[in-house]
């Protein structure tokens, strides 16, 4: 194996973890890479550092842009990479020392266009907990059914893709909260194969989510509208594919409305707009055969009386 491996690192005010990521690539058993750092408008000392690191490593080249968020920092790499491969890393998480020789060895091995491998959650404690993979492979139509299905895992992370079969496709750099999903749906409808290993080789560090805001609400509303109305644009004539889309619209709506709920100002803001999204799909969500008694129950009460989905809800998580 000597193919060429593109690491995207986008990075932006992290100078607390940077090292520890940079220190986890440069050090990969898998030698042939080509480590992309894009500095995306940082107002720490990231800049400085990138910078460093380049002067250390002839295989590191760094980007620096005007702040344009994740999604642009990502579509700036993808812009630049010249690999066979691409691998993502964020810039606060960092690799198993064998994490890219792994993946590439499965790509190989497998003929797979996309490879994913598992995953540890690492938090501000210290404390783990670990995200496995089943051995199993998707093909065609399949794997962007399972990424649909929760089978396979939205994040960009924690994989590694063929560079011809991104070829064009970019984030969309209006969304601020759901970016990964909507590439890996464009992405896994043009892939023929996708291979799960049964291996976690990629550290995702969680930082303490700040609290939830009116911005997040406003713009995650919006984004799941536009990102499902493409999804079934795109699905148009795939029955299996439009009864998945269905699925996520279902989790990922009613996940928006409870977190809405606790907060009052939110609450009357938007609870019934979102409820209304999700009583307009009425029909096609009880007739879902993915989607859970728990849910279409859900939706049944919210449809008969709001109220008494809010008394319910407070009922079940209050005690």
């Amino acid at each position: 194996m000597n193919e060429k491996i593109s690491v995207i690192v986008p990075v932006y005010n992290v100078e607390k973890y940077l090292d520890k990521c940079l220190e986890s690539i440069v050090h990969q058993t898998y030698r042939n890479l080509e480590i992309i750092l894009v500095d995306d408008g940082s107002s720490d000392n990231c800049p400085a550092m990138c910078d460093e690191w380049a002067g250390k490593d002839k295989r590191i080249k760094v980007i620096h842009k005007e702040n344009g968020g994740l999604s642009s920092a990502r579509n700036a790499g993808l812009d630049f990479a010249t690999g066979e491969y691409i691998v993502f890393v964020d810039s606060d998480d960092w690799l198993d020392t064998d994490a890219v020789e792994k993946l590439l060895r499965a790509a190989v091995e497998n003929r797979a266009d996309i490879v994913a491998s598992g995953f540890y959650f690492e938090n501000e404690s210290g404390t783990s907990s670990i995200q496995d993979l089943r051995v199993s492979s998707f093909e065609n139509e399949d794997i962007a059914f399972a990424l649909l299905t929760d089978e396979i895992r939205p994040e960009v992370c924690s994989k590694l893709y063929s560079a011809r079969l991104i070829g064009k496709l970019r984030f969309d750099e209006s969304m601020k909260y759901a970016e990964d999903l909507p590439f890996n749906f464009n992405v896994m409808l043009k892939a023929k194969k996708l291979f799960c290993m049964a291996v976690s080789c990629y550290h995702y560090y969680q930082r303490n989510a700040g609290s939830i805001t009116s911005s997040y609400i406003s713009a995650a509303r919006a984004e799941s509208w536009k990102m499902f109305n493409s999804f079934y644009e795109q699905c148009s004539g795939r029955e299996k594919l439009k009864t998945a889309c269905t699925y996520r619209f279902t989790i990922y709506t009613f996940g928006i409305l409870n977190r809405v709920i606790p907060f009052k100002e939110y609450r009357k803001k938007y609870f019934k707009e979102i409820s209304d999204g999700l009583i307009r799909y009425k029909k096609e969500i009880m007739q879902n055969s993915l989607i859970s008694k728990k849910h279409k129950c859900s939706l049944m009460l919210l449809a008969f009386n709001r109220y008494l989905y809010l008394a319910v809800y407070w009922l079940v998580f209050r005690f």
